[in-house]
């Protein structure tokens, strides 16, 4: 598996789920992300330092969960269905989202969007 680039400490995000796991939030831009149409966003397992930012759990367009905003504030965001753990609450969602609301966001162009 390949890691992603270095990111700079500013574009990461350090925060504690309800279920007790620490997650790291980082940011991608377009331009670090050669393939991508658009900003990302990567939780890593802290617990885990299987990479240098911990074990990779998933990965979203940033526009993607900025765009659910109000959803995800209320549910929060299951990570990954298998791992009961690997999921983020919605008081910790919210926190994440706002987060990248401070960050520039390349939109990811869906087909028929003009």
């Amino acid at each position: 598996m390949i890691s992603p680039p270095p990111v700079p400490p500013h574009d990461q995000f350090l925060f504690t789920s309800e279920t007790g796991v620490a997650f790291r939030a980082v940011y991608l831009q377009q331009t670090e992300t050669p393939g991508y149409a658009g900003s990302l966003i990567r939780f890593y397992d802290t617990r885990f330092p299987v990479e240098t930012y911990g074990q990779y759990v998933s990965g979203y367009y940033v526009s993607t969960l900025l765009d659910d905003y109000a959803a995800l504030c209320q549910r929060g965001l299951c990570l990954d269905g298998r791992v009961s753990t690997w999921s983020i609450d919605p008081a910790s969602m919210r926190s994440v989202l706002d987060w990248l609301k401070t960050k520039p966001v390349e939109r990811f162009a869906r087909s028929g969007d003009t």
